[in-house]
């Protein structure tokens, strides 16, 4: 008798360390997704339960099989990547300033709470790590500044492994850090994944709240850090609020994390134990629908897909953007939240944008516009629902690496020096796709002064300032940020006085020698 797929689930089927995860079931095949990554040098044992029945009723053969994970390291995931004290002399840190302004006060609106998730994975050093802080940061480097109450650090916490002996201890427990002081509990493994979870909130006597869930989805009191502040804490805003990630605001350089942290998520509210686990397993849009007012208006602005692909912008497709999505399929995902797209906005930023205005369905206050009925069916037409598209893409993209490489090849063979000008992350994209060194492009000028003397990744081509244009006066110049074509023209046309033209790359390879012509 075939199996009934209604009966494997996560509670038949078990996996021990402990799993978190989701099982999907098509035709007979079952197939098991972690929500986190498993842990390296880890054996782990599967479990097919008696829970499991076929269609008549009869239960299967309890049936286990075991499996290691390879050793891992900081291969091991991506994310930020942060080297660790040792290897910083002076501060590495991501601050997000004023975070009380844009709807997260520290212990949320009104006191009704902060929930942030992340993941991270801790390599051994001696002595303090620094996760986040929610605290004062003006910058200044030093401990005085952080404590700014009459001497007293006040309004903060944090989250991370502590040294089991200060300062320079090599082992750890897990921490919450508040009231200058540090409350621990849980040993810390390194070279391993965690998903973490701190909640904060305050009470309606004032009393503040910190719960540090370190190894989710353990949730035991052996798995978490707690403590409570009375109402004499975190009442008063600090001079310079900030959400710092990577290192300490009062000992910089000394406290960095060594590891990777990633997956950042923040929610300004207390959110369930449920809720959580809701939101790692599978990120949603029921957050929004849950902040929006019965009559409010979300906007939203991401790279518009089908302009994407018309115009062969393929080197905008890297590591910092997520995803790419057609407006049709943004259309479902809001529908699906109980959200309407009733507008749209195409913009010519960054070679064309979408920016989308939502409503709760039921609010029918607002008519969807001609616009996204438009929009919806140019796409329909284009066949931006079916996968089609999407594949003749490909064979777009590699024509267009031939087209680039024999314009290249044939200017180098007739003596011609060619210099590319930008240095952005489209930019380094086509370079390492089309495989363009310094055997084709002698140099990149940047604007940047913070890449200037260094080199592309990957490609290793020079980065020197505008001027050495000027000074060098190559036969081409190939501009990287395609997108803004006009001003760099605008800014380089004295190339014209050596007969030197511009090379487009995007969306066809093109050849620029009457720049006035180009720009009006």
């Amino acid at each position: 008798e075939p199996v009934n797929p209604a009966t494997v689930t996560t509670a038949t089927f078990t996996i021990n360390p402990p799993v978190t995860g989701a099982i999907t079931v098509t035709g007979t095949t079952a197939m098991f997704a972690p929500s986190t990554s498993l842990a390296p040098s880890t054996v782990y044992t599967g479990t097919l339960t008696t829970g499991i029945k076929d269609l008549a009723g009869n239960a299967l053969a309890t049936f286990s099989w075991t499996f290691t994970t390879s050793a891992g390291g900081t291969t091991s995931g991506t994310g930020l990547d942060f080297p660790g004290s040792a290897a910083v002399s002076t501060t590495m840190r991501f601050r997000f300033m004023n975070p009380q302004n844009i709807g997260l006060p520290i212990y949320g609106p009104g006191g009704v709470g902060v929930t942030y998730i992340w993941r991270a994975y801790p390599r051994q050093q001696s002595g303090y790590y620094t996760a986040f802080f929610w605290g004062n940061d003006n910058g200044g480097d030093n401990n005085t500044g952080f404590r700014w109450n009459n001497g007293l650090a006040d309004t903060y916490y944090g989250a991370h492994p502590y040294p089991d002996t200060q300062p320079n201890g090599s082992t750890h427990q897990w921490e919450i850090a508040a009231e200058s002081n540090d409350f621990v509990n849980g040993v810390v493994v390194y070279n391993r994944w965690y998903t973490q979870v701190l909640r904060v909130w305050a009470d309606a006597s004032g009393n503040k709240y910190h719960e540090f869930y370190w190894d989710w989805p353990n949730t035991d009191a052996s798995h978490m850090v707690t403590h409570t502040s009375d109402n004499r804490w975190g009442n008063m805003n600090p001079p310079v609020p900030a959400l710092t990630w990577g290192d300490a605001p009062w000992n910089p350089g000394a406290e960095v994390w060594n590891g990777i942290l990633r997956g950042m998520q923040i929610y300004a509210i207390k959110l369930s134990l449920a809720d959580i686990q809701s939101e790692i397993t599978t990120p949603r849009f029921e957050g929004i629908a849950r902040l929006l007012k019965p009559t409010g208006v979300i906007t939203m602005e991401f790279p518009h897909l089908a302009q994407l692909m018309a115009s062969n912008q393929f080197d905008t497709i890297y590591h910092e953007h997520f995803s790419y999505l057609s407006f049709c399929t943004v259309e479902k995902v809001f529908a699906a939240h109980g959200l309407t797209l009733f507008d749209v906005d195409e913009l010519p930023s960054h070679g064309g944008s979408l920016r989308i205005y939502a409503r709760h369905t039921q609010d029918t206050s607002r008519p969807i516009s001609k616009k996204v009925l438009e929009l919806r069916m140019r796409e329909e037409i284009a066949g931006l629902t079916t996968l089609e598209p999407y594949a003749s893409f490909s064979e777009q993209v590699q024509v267009t690496k031939r087209k680039l490489l024999t314009f290249l090849i044939d200017a180098k063979g007739a003596g011609k020096s060619i210099v590319g000008y930008g240095a952005p992350g489209k930019g380094n994209t086509l370079l390492n796709y089309c495989g363009i060194r310094t055997d084709f492009l002698e140099y990149v000028v940047d604007r940047s002064l913070a890449k200037q003397g260094k080199y592309t990744p990957g490609t290793h081509i020079p980065i020197y300032p505008v001027e050495r244009i000027r000074e060098t006066k190559p036969d081409y110049v190939l501009i990287l940020p395609w997108n803004l074509k006009k001003e760099v023209m605008a800014q380089l046309n004295y190339i014209q006085e050596w007969g030197g033209a511009f090379v487009v790359p995007i969306p066809d390879v093109t050849v620029v020698r009457n720049v006035d012509q180009e720009i009006s």
